[in-house]
């Protein structure tokens, strides 16, 4: 299992290399704007994980710090609040920064090998981005420790809802002031390339570690220049040391303030609850006794997870944050320009959404999905002493783990369909390739989950992290990769006989029918495989040994 995860970190490593690289030719090859497009490209590189992994860390210190048993468990130890605060912080952060670090790894070599540095370049880059994931760590835990102190939930509800309407507002604003621009002058390639630059100035902004960082990258990949400023380097790592007097002050006079308010909201909020008369709440007796349903053990525990996931902010934030980014995507495809009246680049562009989506959601299921049994943790004695079947349990969590993801990612590709101005029937064939996706990719989610659980720890984030979370990854990719491949050659071989993508028309054509009864076969092979060993080791309660 190591040599396939190590198979596959070098196969990843490869091919973004040579990705990053042709990608960096081609905007290089542009006429009298290639260097400053080249560099705008690392300046918004570095914005974006700047965001990610300030995001990532903030969410994965709010599980750590104040949803953790671990944590209660240490503060009841002769240990300052400070230390523990600082260590839980550390912790998070090595688990949110490693795979960023392994990702920007193949575009930096891509960015030193195409402007032909030496060795020092990637020792002086390292040296850079220790201070750039402490400062990104540090900032996200300083707010995450002021919010919770300060801050009710109604105030994060109207914050929200504020910078919804502001961004919105903006939005709307410079699309009407570019589309007037376009509509008087025409898109010429020099406005186009004027908005690009416009539109980026944000993540060059001097007040930004991750520019600082960028800035420092591209003075090092000019080999001409002999006296490079040490600004953006000395910003860094000062900055860096501020954060971390700052970080250590807050978690001495803030962390446990904050963690005691947070339990004491909670219980308060709870308890109003309880002493409302006409509240909904998620709970199996109230909504069968509301809409009349027949009792049933599948439903409980449908409702229980329901709530688990309600009830847990990391959870539901970063699947709303997820999709509303991919609503964002989908309704900027309208602007997308390209030859509709040509079949391939219809199809090219049809092929890339359902990519798109296809990948998001095997991130989503890895992430959501597949800590879902280990997150009963030690209270699966209860399931396993129960009378209901230990394997209906796993269809459960498929069947609702697929309603859940596949809905929303279904209406993702519809948006965008309808937003690409593709015929219907092309719509309808993309839909139902989402819909197999949806099942095989859960099914992995799921049974991985069961066969790697981690019952000992609370921490989604973490169990994600672990070798089966990064195995059901490698092998979810490996699924899409396989079904695009197939759904790619059926269209290629209707496109060359002129066929639309209707029923009767893959069933006319031989090459169409046998690629797309392989995309069939992988699917049933994807859910049957994880489900039916999954439900083998279930049976076996080899994982109580582990409560």
């Amino acid at each position: 299992m190591s040599a396939t995860i190590g198979l596959f970190l070098i196969l990843y490593s490869v091919t973004a290399y040579l990705i990053f690289s042709h990608g960096l030719a081609y905007i290089s090859r542009l006429p009298a704007a290639g260097d400053l497009l080249t560099d705008r490209v690392i300046y918004l590189i570095f914005f974006c994980f700047f965001l990610m992994l300030a995001f990532s860390s903030g969410v994965a210190s709010y599980i750590a710090l104040f949803r953790s048993k671990e944590t209660s468990w240490m503060l009841t130890l002769p240990l300052s609040h400070r230390v523990v605060c600082l260590w839980k912080c550390l912790e998070t952060s090595l688990f949110s920064s490693w795979g960023l670090l392994f990702i920007t790894t193949p575009l930096l070599i891509a960015f030193a090998q195409h402007r032909e540095v030496g060795s020092v370049f990637y020792l002086k880059t390292i040296a850079s981005l220790i201070p750039f994931v402490i400062i990104s760590t540090g900032i996200a835990v300083a707010l995450l420790l002021f919010i919770v102190r300060y801050f009710k939930r109604t105030h994060l509800i109207y914050a929200a809802i504020t910078i919804t309407l502001v961004a919105a507002f903006s939005g709307l604003k410079t699309y009407q002031s570019d589309k007037e621009l376009s509509d008087k002058t025409g898109l010429s390639a020099a406005l186009t390339l004027q908005l690009v630059l416009q539109h980026t100035d944000v993540s060059t902004s001097p007040l930004l570690p991750s520019s600082w960082l960028a800035k420092s990258i591209i003075d090092w990949s000019h080999p001409w220049r002999l006296n490079k400023d040490p600004l953006n380097v000395t910003l860094l790592y000062s900055n860096a040391l501020m954060v971390l007097l700052i970080a250590a002050w807050l978690a001495r006079y803030f962390f446990f303030p904050a963690r005691s308010r947070s339990l004491q909201y909670a219980a308060a909020t709870a308890a109003r609850q309880r002493a409302r008369p006409g509240n909904f709440q998620f709970s199996y007796q109230q909504t069968v006794r509301r809409f009349n349903l027949p009792q049933s053990p599948m439903l409980a525990i449908s409702l229980k997870d329901v709530r688990s996931f309600v009830r847990e902010p990391g959870q539901w934030l970063q699947f709303l944050i997820i999709f509303s980014l991919l609503s964002l995507y989908a309704l900027s495809l309208r602007h997308m320009e390209y030859n509709r009246s040509s079949p391939q680049e219809t199809q090219m562009f049809a092929f890339l959404n359902l990519t798109v989506c296809a990948l998001t959601l095997s991130t989503l299921t890895t992430r959501f999905v597949f800590p879902q049994f280990s997150l009963e943790g030690r209270r699966f004695w209860i399931l396993a002493m129960s009378p209901l079947q230990l394997s209906r349990i796993i269809i459960q969590k498929l069947v609702l783990s697929t309603l859940f993801t596949g809905s929303a990612t279904f209406a993702i590709l519809l948006l965008s369909g309808h937003m690409l101005q593709l015929p219907d029937s092309d719509i309808t064939f993309f839909a139902c390739a989402i819909v197999l996706l949806s099942l095989g990719l859960n099914a992995i989610a799921v049974g991985f989950g069961a066969l790697f659980p981690n019952l000992k720890e609370s921490n989604s984030a973490r169990i994600v992290s672990g070798f089966g979370g990064t195995l059901c990854l490698i092998t979810s990719f490996a699924y899409v990769a396989l079904f695009i491949g197939c759904l790619i050659f059926a269209h290629i071989a209707l496109l060359k006989a002129g066929s639309s993508t209707e029923i009767h028309s893959i069933m006319a054509n031989p090459s169409a029918r046998y690629a797309v009864l392989s995309a069939f076969a992988i699917t049933s092979v994807a859910i049957a495989l994880p489900i039916i060993f999954s439900i083998k080791t279930i049976n076996k309660l080899v994982f109580l040994d582990e409560l």
